[in-house]
């Protein structure tokens, strides 16, 4: 078995396991399992380990969208719980300024997943939105621990960073519908390109590079300004339509 089989089979077995934890279909996991250090965000999770899972928040994402255009809202709901346990897992890494928006957001992500599985309608473009807001929070958390990464010349670990911080960036711009200027595009490619520089050569010279994340700081304030996750006290009707009540029988 190639190295990558392997990889894909663990992985999915991995989040059979999660599915059927977070779906009520199985036992609790034993502890010091990965699956119960990933829903418990106060235990690290090996830092190769996370790397390699980067994709699947975003993944469980586009997974719902599918399952809600299919009206197969419950699977939907799952999808967005398993995403939302990522976000969580992020905010419980406590490195950041954002741990508590995070912790935020995922409720949101929980509250809306709990709300879809007894829906008449799911607006898409609104769980669209909260998905970007989502997307943009982590790669914000992410542009921090880059610039930690960065001060303690850490190579692996600011590529890494700067990597995640990007991809949300771009991603947030997807969801949100938001246009990504030419800049923008130049300043996302560019930063990938520093960071898988770093990553192949699992060094930095500090002298030759400026902070490599303040063009990618700067983008953050302009999509900053174009989406607002100011009130806690999202409004759920814009995302989720439900069933209307039973009507009393006549007497």
């Amino acid at each position: 078995m190639t190295w990558d089989n392997w990889f894909r089979n663990s992985t999915w077995t991995f989040f059979l396991l999660l599915s059927l934890f977070l779906g009520c279909g199985g036992s609790e996991p034993n502890e010091g399992t990965t699956v119960t250090k990933i829903l418990s965000p106060s235990v690290s999770v090996d830092t190769e380990d996370w790397w390699q899972l980067r994709d699947e928040m975003e993944n469980h994402f586009l997974h719902s969208v599918d399952r809600i255009a299919e009206n197969k809202f419950e699977e939907a709901s799952r999808e967005i719980r398993m995403g939302a346990v990522f976000v969580r897992a992020e905010a419980g890494r406590g490195e950041s300024q954002y741990q508590d928006r995070l912790t935020s957001i995922a409720e949101d992500l929980e509250r809306v997943a709990l709300e879809i599985q007894s829906a008449s309608e799911v607006h898409i473009d609104g769980l669209k939105e909260l998905f970007g807001e989502t997307e943009f929070l982590v790669s914000q958390h992410h542009a921090v621990r880059a610039q930690k990464a960065y001060d303690e010349n850490n190579a692996i670990a600011l590529g890494r960073a700067m990597v995640r911080a990007v991809d949300g960036l771009e991603r947030a711009y997807h969801w949100t519908g938001e246009k990504v200027s030419e800049t923008t595009r130049s300043t996302i490619d560019k930063t990938k390109q520093v960071a898988n520089d770093f990553l192949a050569k699992s060094k930095m010279v500090k002298d030759s590079v400026s902070t490599p994340l303040k063009p990618v700081n700067k983008e953050f304030e302009k999509f900053g300004e174009k989406i607002n996750y100011k009130d806690p006290k999202r409004d759920f009707t814009t995302i989720v339509v439900p069933k209307p009540s039973p009507t009393p029988s006549a007497k």
